[in-house]
């Protein structure tokens, strides 16, 4: 079986607002690394991501 690319290590409610709440996820990579991501859970089911690369740019997908 195939081990997930991606692994939450941990997970730590930042804001908990009337509509969204905020998480910061500690991911470990494939190479064992920690990284520091944002989540952002919306309360009626929908979310979204916005990766925000070192020198400031938006990544966006079409």
């Amino acid at each position: 079986m195939k081990q997930p690319l991606l692994k939450r290590v941990k997970r730590v409610l930042e804001h908990e607002g009337a509509i969204v709440d905020v998480y910061s996820d500690y991911m470990q990579l494939p190479d064992g690394k920690v990284e520091k991501w944002d989540y952002v859970e919306h309360r009626k089911g929908a979310a979204a991501v916005v990766p925000v690369l070192p020198d400031g740019r938006i990544l966006m997908v079409r």
